[in-house]
């Protein structure tokens, strides 16, 4: 496929990104990416409504994409028929590309490929310092539970009682975990 007439807009509309394709066959990619939140309401039909004004179908196809963390599809039942894809997927594929056509590629390219392969990589926690961390959890997975639940446990406990002592109108009974039973100081 011939890319040199390939338009990128980024935030257009607050469209995260859009990809034009003018050619022989004119296609339009409306890529949704989403890390960390989740869709407002009604906001991927809007889009899909929004690129298809913009760009109407007797002169292209719309392919819709929403780009998740775990390709988790969308809430939004109006949405239409979205393709949910995961950032594992696409770092599975751009690095397949990259081992492929990497010759074919101007240095600058290439060097940016390679750094948001490695952001991908670290975004789906598939870096070398994560599989360490998974190794240590697996082999010492009692101890770490155990830890986390006391540290996490006492934490809580400590500032929900000087927050309560802080307001000084209510009296604590009792905690546990992270449950902190309280009443006020009235009754």
């Amino acid at each position: 496929m011939d890319l040199s007439d390939v338009e990128v807009r980024r935030e257009w509309r607050n469209v995260d990104i859009l990809v034009v394709i003018h050619g022989r066959r004119n296609i339009v990619f409306l890529i949704e990416n989403k890390i960390g939140s989740g869709e407002a309401h009604g906001q991927l039909s809007r889009y899909r409504k929004l690129v298809a004004d913009e760009f109407p179908s007797s002169n292209f196809v719309l392919v819709p994409m929403f780009l998740t963390i775990d390709g988790q599809s969308t809430n939004d039942e109006e949405a239409g028929d979205y393709l949910c894809y995961s950032h594992a997927q696409l770092l599975a594929t751009l690095s397949r590309i990259m081992e492929q056509r990497r010759s074919q590629m101007p240095e600058a390219v290439a060097v940016f490929m390679d750094h948001y392969l490695e952001t991908l990589r670290r975004l789906t926690m598939q870096d070398d310092l994560v599989e360490l961390c998974k190794t240590i959890y697996r082999k010492n997975k009692k101890a770490i539970d155990l830890i986390v639940k006391h540290g996490l446990t006492s934490e809580f406990e400590r500032i929900a009682g000087e927050v309560l002592a802080l307001d000084g109108s209510f009296e604590m009974l009792c905690s546990r975990g992270s449950d902190v039973w309280f009443i006020p100081q009235a009754w």
